[in-house]
């Protein structure tokens, strides 16, 4: 690899150095025997693995607001000071970046520092006492506040509002480390954590964050055709339709927050979400097609993903996104089988 070249170049050329042998900048070293385009490229690739989703387990969510009328919440997401630490011991190793605290009356300021190229490149921000345990909560946000300068789970900051529901009882086939409970003087309840959109997972194959434009298509009836976020993804942070529970409560739960998903990778307008979560949110849907959407929804998220890793093109997109929304079950089997040898 290209820095293990030059690392180990600098290696030879500096283990010499004494007063009788005068020290030679490694600095020097690397930009001497490195083009800048080069030097230009190893910034870049610490840049894109400094702003690469985390994966699932290292994001956790908090009820933001809630509204006590219609047992709903509003959720956030963030990443725990741990997964920042370890993606910093990842990146720049354990000498590689170090934290400097100052404590201030309300609140915590933190200085990141990371080296890159050999020099010390520094972010800071600061956070205020957290209720619980306030100077270790204050700590680890002002770390990852530091961290987001850095590019560090920046990307969480695109996601839309998370809406959940407040359930009198803890719902049943959903995975428990999902289910949180709530409660407070004007509500409480059990509430199930929104699936992350799949720009916003990592995967062993997973691409850096980023956006790609695609040129709006005149031929599509629902404009639906926006910047889309990249990354490769595979479609894995979902249940299969078998798995999926015959309680419509939650269902309907589980299809919002795929709506939501799927509206923070641009993969429907507003005018499609807003059709879509009128029939899921009716109190008399079926199960049947409420599981049909579903269906739906993880089509359009592969076809997604497929065309972030470039298995389809912009032409057969088009094709493909009217047929998912026009076809019945037995024709939503037949696409997923076109999708799934697109992706092998």
């Amino acid at each position: 690899m290209f820095l293990e070249a030059i690392g180990t170049e600098v290696k030879k050329l500096t283990k010499n150095n004494s007063p009788a042998n005068p020290r030679i900048n490694p600095r020097t070293v690397l930009l001497e025997g490195t083009k800048k385009n080069e030097v230009t490229m190893i910034t870049k690739e610490i840049e894109e693995k400094l702003k690469e989703p985390f994966a699932q387990e290292d994001v956790e969510f908090r009820i933001a607001r809630v509204f006590k009328n219609n047992q709903r919440a509003v959720v956030l997401a963030y990443i725990t000071s741990r997964a920042v630490m370890d993606r910093l011991d990842a990146i720049f190793g354990i000498e590689g970046w170090t934290d400097i605290y100052q404590v201030l009356t309300n609140g915590v300021v933190c200085k990141l520092s990371v080296r890159i190229n050999d020099e010390w490149v520094s972010k800071q921000d600061t956070a205020p006492f957290t209720n619980i345990e306030a100077l270790k909560g204050g700590f680890a946000d002002a770390l990852k506040r530091a961290a987001v300068k850095l590019g560090i789970g920046r990307y969480l900051y695109n996601l839309p509002e998370y809406y959940v529901d407040l359930h009198r009882e803890r719902p049943y086939n959903v995975d428990d480390k999902r289910i949180h409970s709530y409660y407070s003087k004007d509500a409480s309840g059990y509430w199930v954590e929104p699936t992350l959109p799949t720009w916003a997972v990592k995967t062993e194959r997973q691409a850096p964050a980023k956006q790609m434009q695609y040129k709006q298509d005149p031929r599509q009836e629902d404009n639906y055709d926006e910047d889309i976020p990249g990354g490769g993804h595979e479609d894995n942070c979902f249940l299969s339709v078998e798995e999926l529970p015959n309680d419509r409560v939650e269902l309907q739960v589980i299809l919002n927050n795929y709506v939501n998903s799927l509206m923070a990778q641009k993969a429907l307008t507003e005018k499609k979400r807003k059709e879509y979560l009128s029939k899921i949110n009716q109190v008399d849907a079926s199960i049947g097609l409420l599981k049909y959407f579903y269906k739906q929804f993880t089509l359009i998220d592969k076809l997604f993903s497929l065309i972030r890793i470039g298995n389809v093109t912009e032409e057969e997109r088009v094709d493909i996104y009217r047929s998912i929304m026009r076809a019945n079950n037995s024709k939503l089997t037949t696409i997923e089988e076109d999708l799934n040898q697109k992706a092998a």
